[in-house]
C-alpha cells in the first residue's frame, strides 16, 4: 500500500497532474506495464482530487515510486480492492481495468454492513468500449442486493482536474448524478447512453 503522505500529497500539484496524463497516454499505447500503470495512474487521480479522510492505494510500488505489480487480488489488508477513498461522508471502492469487461468479484469487494455510505466506482480505459453485460450485471446487482459501482473513465478524471481545486466538488456532483440514473433508469441502454453522455460531456 502506499503510505508516503508527502508523494501523495505532491499528486495534486499541476507538475504531477500532468506527469500522470503522460503516463496515461503510454498505456493508452501499451507500452511498459500498461496494467500496473494504469493502476497508478487511478490511484493518482483520487489523490490529485483530494478531500478525502484517509487513501489506500494497494498497488506495489519499488522505492522509486513506480509500479512492480498490481493491488494482491485476496490480501486481507485490500479484501481484494484496488483502492479504498473514505470521504466524511462516503466510502468509495474504487476498480481499476484496462478491460472492457469485469468479472463478478468487484460486487463483492462492497461491504454488506458499512458503517456509512458506500458505493464503488470501476474506472476504465475507455468508457465507451465496456461489454453491455456490465450495464446489465449493475442494474441486476443494484435491483437485487442494494450494490452498484459508478462508471466512468480515466479521461473524465484528468477533465475534472484542469481546475484542480474544483475537482471533488464536480466529482461529488458527478457521484449524485450517476446514482439518480442508475436507481431511477430501468433499461440498461439507456443508463449506458446517459451515463456515456454524463462523463464524456466536458
Amino acid at each position: 500500500m502506499i503510505d508516503n503522505k508527502e508523494w501523495i500529497e505532491k499528486q495534486q500539484t499541476k507538475e504531477e497532474i500532468e506527469d500522470n496524463y503522460v503516463l496515461l497516454q503510454k498505456v493508452k499505447a501499451g507500452l511498459h506495464k500498461p496494467n500496473e500503470n494504469f493502476e497508478l495512474v487511478v490511484d493518482r487521480l483520487f489523490m490529485a482530487i483530494d478531500r478525502f479522510e484517509e487513501i489506500q492505494a494497494h498497488i506495489i510500488l519499488d522505492e522509486n515510486m513506480k509500479p512492480v505489480s498490481c493491488a494482491p487480488g485476496s490480501s486481507p489488508e485490500s479484501k481484494g480492492r484496488d483502492c479504498y477513498v473514505s470521504y466524511f461522508d462516503l466510502d468509495l471502492v474504487v476498480e481499476i481495468t484496462r478491460r472492457p469487461l469485469v468479472g463478478n468479484t468487484h460486487w463483492d469487494h462492497l461491504d454488506e454492513n458499512p458503517l456509512k455510505t458506500q458505493s464503488g466506482i470501476i474506472v476504465f480505459l475507455d468508457i465507451r468500449k465496456v461489454d453491455k453485460n456490465i450495464w446489465i450485471q449493475n442494474k441486476l446487482i443494484l435491483d437485487d442486493k442494494k450494490k452498484f459501482f459508478h462508471l466512468c473513465d480515466a479521461d473524465f478524471l484528468f477533465q475534472l482536474l484542469k481546475d484542480q481545486p474544483t475537482a471533488f466538488a464536480e466529482f461529488k456532483k458527478f457521484l449524485l448524478d450517476s446514482e439518480k440514473i442508475w436507481r431511477e433508469e430501468e433499461d440498461f441502454e439507456i443508463i449506458e447512453k446517459k451515463i456515456i453522455n454524463r462523463v464524456k460531456k466536458k
